[in-house]
């Protein structure tokens, strides 16, 4: 398991597979992680990359596309809003 770019958990395809690992942490994956008030506490980007590049054998690159298709989604929230804005 391991901390997503958008603060959500993400949870290792070996966890899907392995009958072993309990099943009550496949309902975590994708969800937001409590992050504290004040952002300057937040866990650095730079860190959680490290972390899922230890944590997710074969991960780094699926990071890039994992990059880009946050970036892809980020940017049309932002279209959104900014139309909704010019709407009102």
């Amino acid at each position: 398991m391991s901390v997503g770019e958008s603060y959500e958990v993400l949870v290792s395809r070996r966890v899907r597979m392995d009958q072993n690992m309990p099943g009550h942490m496949l309902t975590l994956a994708d969800r937001p992680i409590f992050r504290p008030a004040k952002e300057t506490f937040w866990p650095a980007q730079k860190n959680l990359e490290d972390r899922q590049r230890r944590t997710f054998k074969n991960w780094t690159g699926h990071l890039d596309a994992l990059r880009i298709l946050s970036l892809k989604i980020r940017l049309a929230v932002e279209s959104e809003n900014a139309c909704q804005g010019q709407a009102d």
